[in-house]
């Protein structure tokens, strides 16, 4: 099982979202401040290398994974491939 961490969560209801600053990567951990979201089990964030995430939207500068030995990028097409298979 893996360690898990009590974070202050950002928001409200008239906002219309709640977040929460996490630190990802390894061995120098990232700033990201992510939207909890209840219904999915995944975590995207803004990578450097993609220019049509909307980085002028984000809190935090976008996530580079050449800085993590632990990043593993998952696309769109191969999260599906890994779903079907676990179905």
């Amino acid at each position: 099982m893996l360690p898990y961490h009590v974070l202050p969560v950002y928001g409200n209801a008239s906002l219309g979202y709640y977040y929460v600053n996490i630190f990802i990567g390894s061995p120098s951990p990232q700033t990201q401040s992510v939207i909890v979201d209840t219904g999915s089990g995944i975590l995207a964030v803004p990578c450097s290398n993609c220019h049509s995430c909307g980085h002028k939207n984000h809190l935090n500068p976008p996530y580079d994974p050449s800085k993590s030995k632990s990043s593993h990028v998952l696309t769109c097409v191969s999260y599906l491939i890994i779903k079907v298979k676990q179905s």
